[in-house]
């Protein structure tokens, strides 16, 4: 009887162990899932001004270069794309 109960308590042990690193892995996964989009916005951010200077020292002014980069990033110029 005791080593009924004995390997009940282990297996009631392991999955206890097993729910806490689910829980774990959900909780990481969670937080990369909600500093994503930020770093994404960031990077964009980034090249969106690199290529404005580099707009800009083709002539263009601030706002232009901030139109083509707009229009191009939202898709209005076929066959040209922005790599992220």
């Amino acid at each position: 009887m005791s080593d009924e109960i004995t390997k009940q308590a282990q297996r009631e042990e392991e999955a206890a162990a097993k729910e806490r690193e689910r829980e774990r892995i959900d909780a990481r996964l969670e937080a990369e899932a909600e500093r994503r989009p930020a770093a994404d916005r960031d990077h964009r951010a980034m090249v969106h001004s690199e290529i404005a200077a580099d707009l800009c020292d083709l002539g263009l002014t601030d706002a232009h270069a901030a139109a083509v980069i707009q229009a191009v990033a939202c898709g209005a110029v076929p066959r040209l794309m922005i790599l992220y």
